[in-house]
């Protein structure tokens, strides 16, 4: 049985065992240094690696830690992605989840800014748009 981790920050493929699954592909994503960060860029760079993984790795489960640290003004995080740009990644690792009949599972993360409003808007809009896959996901379980 395959398992797929998404952290879709950083670039670094590993393989490791886990129970009774025979390979978990640790995909962090990015696949050069964001040295300004932006959303086209990141998105563009997830549009196109998202589906290729998921050819290459077809996992069973895909566990999608959606952390917003990546979202501008955090304080730790490099990436400046709004929060429409936020909303657009879990669409699209939702959708690409969907449409190869993968069930996700998704946790939440990140996010170090002194104003919390951004991380709990990100954190909702996150939820909200799993909403919408839910009953394709159901399906898939």
């Amino acid at each position: 049985r395959q398992l797929m981790e998404a952290d879709i920050r950083q670039l670094i493929n590993h393989e490791r065992g886990f129970k009774s699954f025979e390979r978990i592909s640790d995909f962090r994503f990015v696949p050069k240094p964001f040295e300004v960060g932006g959303d086209d860029e990141y998105l563009q760079t997830l549009e196109e690696h998202l589906p290729l993984l998921i050819h290459e790795i077809k996992p069973e489960l895909i566990l999608y830690n959606a952390g917003v640290d990546i979202l501008e003004g955090d304080d730790v995080g490099t990436l400046q992605i709004s929060l429409e740009g936020c909303r657009k990644r879990d669409e699209l690792v939702y959708k690409n989840a969907a449409s190869n009949g993968i069930p996700a599972v998704t946790t939440m993360g990140g996010g170090y800014q002194k104003n919390l409003t951004p991380i709990l808007q990100a954190h909702e809009s996150t939820i909200l748009e799993a909403c919408k896959w839910e009953p394709l996901m159901k399906k898939l379980s």
